[in-house]
């Protein structure tokens, strides 16, 4: 976190913390830039020409398994330019779709267009919620048999982590159901979002994994 200069970024929500000190654990944009920082080094490590064969070599394996077409949806600006450079140099049909500054787990905004699109259309990609903290809405019933099954596996294994990951999640109830928060944006937040990229683009991906972030999704595109 230190190297990624982590704890002076604004993004603490998505962050955890134990008593007020950052613990290391991060979550999406956070763990995104993360990824962005470690890739660059690597990059840099191999160079311009490095890069290329990498790349090239990868496209190669593609065409080897009779792949024609691939399609990167999270591309930041630098590695849209180098496959672009791949794309000009081989028979295997590439495209890409734009995401946000953060890397290539953080959301597109209207800033993060980009000059090509390989061979594809324009597009933007859209995280409504995480991977492992999504966006659930869980009815009352099946809450209680999840929690029945968590007791009854942290008593076969003689240990407490179940509980623990079962009482980490922020859930609230509301209308007979439970939700657990996992979204990254609010409904009126993504309606903006999709609205605005939407203008720019005539693709969009949406990453939405959780029932709740799904209904979400759906409501945007309805």
């Amino acid at each position: 976190m230190r190297t990624c200069s982590l704890t002076q970024r604004a993004h603490t929500r998505f962050m955890d913390s134990t008593r007020g000190v950052p613990n290391g654990i991060v979550w999406e944009e956070v763990f995104s830039k993360c990824l962005v920082t470690v890739f660059d080094s690597i990059i840099r490590g191999l160079g311009p020409e490095g890069l290329r064969k990498v790349m090239s070599a990868e496209a190669q394996r593609h065409l080897v398994y009779g792949i024609t077409d691939a399609h990167d949806p999270s591309a930041t600006r630098s590695m849209s330019q180098a496959l672009q450079s791949v794309n000009d140099k081989t028979p295997l049909r590439i495209s890409w779709s734009a995401v946000g500054e953060n890397g290539p787990i953080s959301s597109a905004d209207a800033a993060s267009k980009l000059d090509d699109y390989g061979n594809g259309p324009t597009s933007a990609k859209i995280f409504t919620d995480g991977a492992h903290r999504c966006a659930l809405c869980i009815d009352v019933g099946t809450a209680l048999t999840m929690v029945v099954n968590i007791f009854g596996e942290a008593l076969g294994r003689l240990s407490m982590a179940p509980l623990r990951q079962l009482f980490e999640g922020n859930t609230v109830f509301s209308n007979g159901s439970f939700y657990r928060k996992g979204e990254i944006f609010s409904q009126q937040q993504l309606q903006q979002r999709v609205d605005a990229l939407g203008k720019n683009n005539e693709r969009l991906k949406i990453h939405a994994l959780g029932n709740r972030a799904v209904d979400m999704a759906c409501d945007c595109i309805v």
